[in-house]
C-alpha cells in the first residue's frame, strides 16, 4: 500500500466543477486500488478531516478555488505537515499545476510526482487576445505569466498527463514552438457508469423538488458567462411568448448564481455526487454552450452515461466522446444553430430516445475510473522503477 497525495485548488466541497468531480472520483478509485489517499486543497470552512477513507488538509490562508500567494508559500509546509500526520509521501498527483511551487521540494526529497493537466494557459491567452475589456486583459496577462512559469517548471516534472487527445495536440504544438522538449501522456476522462445511469425521470424530479411535467433543460458546472450560462438565460426568456414551454434546471455555483432565478428556472446549487446522478435523470436535454475550448467535460460524460441527450458546441475534446449519432454538436459560436438543436429535440421524442440509447452505449465502451487510476499509478511506478 502506498500513501498518495493529490494536490488541487478545490475539491467537491468547494462546489461543482469538472476538476472537483475529477478529484473526487480519482481519489476514490485510488483508494479502491488499495492506496492511502490524502488531499491538499485550499482552505474552506466545513472541510472534513476525513471522508470515505480520504484525509483532507488545507493550506492555511489560501482562498477557495484560487491560486494566491498564501497557496504558493504554504504548499510545502502543508506537505511537511501531511507527512508528519499521515506518514511519508510515496507519490504526489497535482491536479493541473497546483503543486508548481513544490516541485523543487519534491525533487530534493525524491518524491515521484505527476501532473494531470485539464487545460492550457496558452488557450486562455488565445481566448482573450484582442478582447478589450479589463477582465480579458487581466486574464491574458495572468495566463501569460503562468505560461512562462510552466515553461520553466514542466521540463522538471517526471510525468505529465493531459486530459484528452485534443488538449494534448494543442499543448504539444505550443511547447514545440516554445522550444520545450516535454513528453505528454494522454489520460482519458472517465465516469462512474454504475452511479450515472438511466433511471426514472419522475422519481428523480420528485426527489429534487422539480416540477413533474415541463420539458426540462439542464446545465451542470460553473455558472459563468464563459460557459454560456448567460446565453441560456436569454434564450429561455425569448421563448416565454412562444409555443415552446420549457424549464431550466441548474446544478453548480459561480458568479452568475444570484442572477439565475425565475418561474422557469430551478437553481439547485452545488450537488453531491448522488444528487447529481438524480439531476441528470430528471432532465430531457443537457446544454453546454461554452464560449471557450473545453477539454473532455465531465458533465457531458455523466449526462451521456445517464442516457440524456446533449446539445453542445463542438469545441476542444468534445468530439472524442460525442458524435452525430450520440448527441447534437454545433459549430462553435453558431447560437442560432444551437437554439435549433434544442427545438429539434423538443419536438422529436423518437430522436431523444435514439440519442439516449446511443449515448449510454458509447460511454460504456470508454475507460473506467479504475482503469484511469491504474494508469496514473503505473506512471508514478515507472518513474520510480517499481
Amino acid at each position: 500500500m502506498s500513501h498518495l497525495v493529490v494536490v488541487v485548488r478545490g475539491t467537491v466541497y468547494h462546489g461543482v466543477g469538472g476538476m472537483e468531480r475529477h478529484t473526487e472520483d480519482l481519489c476514490l478509485a485510488l483508494e479502491r486500488l488499495g492506496h492511502r489517499v490524502s488531499v491538499v486543497t485550499t482552505e474552506l470552512s466545513g472541510l472534513p478531516q476525513e471522508h470515505r477513507g480520504i484525509r483532507f488538509f488545507a493550506v492555511k490562508g489560501s482562498r477557495p478555488n484560487r491560486y494566491t500567494g498564501a497557496w504558493w508559500r504554504g504548499l510545502v509546509p502543508t506537505l511537511v505537515h501531511v507527512e508528519k500526520i499521515a506518514g511519508p509521501i510515496d507519490g504526489l498527483i497535482s491536479q493541473s499545476t497546483a503543486a508548481q511551487s513544490a516541485v523543487g521540494w519534491l525533487l530534493d526529497h525524491h518524491i515521484h510526482f505527476a501532473y494531470i493537466l485539464h487545460g492550457s494557459a496558452r488557450d486562455i491567452m488565445r481566448e482573450n487576445w484582442g478582447v478589450t475589456s479589463t477582465k480579458a486583459v487581466l486574464r491574458y496577462v495572468l495566463a501569460a505569466y503562468y505560461w512562462r512559469w510552466n515553461l520553466k517548471v514542466l521540463p522538471k516534472v517526471p510525468v505529465i498527463f493531459v486530459i484528452g487527445q485534443d488538449l494534448a495536440m494543442r499543448m504539444d504544438r505550443d511547447l514545440l514552438k516554445s522550444g520545450a522538449g516535454i513528453r505528454l501522456r494522454v489520460l482519458p476522462n472517465a465516469v462512474d457508469t454504475d452511479l450515472f445511469s438511466p433511471g426514472s425521470r419522475l422519481q428523480a424530479r420528485q426527489a429534487l423538488g422539480l416540477p413533474a411535467d415541463p420539458f426540462l433543460l439542464g446545465y451542470s458546472g460553473r455558472l459563468t458567462r464563459a460557459k454560456g450560462v448567460d446565453w441560456i438565460r436569454r434564450w429561455l426568456k425569448s421563448q416565454t411568448e412562444q409555443e415552446v414551454k420549457v424549464h431550466w434546471a441548474i446544478a453548480g455555483a459561480g458568479p452568475l448564481a444570484s442572477a439565475l432565478s425565475g418561474e422557469q428556472i430551478h437553481n439547485l446549487g452545488s450537488l453531491n455526487k448522488e444528487r447529481l446522478s438524480l439531476f441528470y435523470r430528471a432532465l430531457d436535454v443537457l446544454l453546454l454552450p461554452t464560449h471557450h475550448r473545453e477539454g473532455v467535460p465531465l458533465s457531458v460524460l455523466e449526462a451521456m452515461a445517464s442516457g440524456i441527450p446533449v446539445v453542445a458546441f463542438d469545441t476542444g475534446g468534445l468530439h472524442e466522446i460525442m458524435d452525430s449519432e450520440s448527441g447534437i454538436l454545433i459549430p462553435p459560436g453558431d447560437y442560432e444553430g444551437f437554439a435549433d438543436g434544442i427545438l429539434k429535440l423538443y419536438h422529436d421524442a423518437s430522436l431523444r430516445a435514439d440519442l439516449s440509447l446511443r449515448a449510454r452505449t458509447r460511454i460504456e465502451a470508454r475507460a473506467t475510473w479504475q482503469q484511469v487510476a491504474q494508469m496514473v499509478v503505473q506512471g508514478l511506478e515507472k518513474e520510480r522503477g517499481g
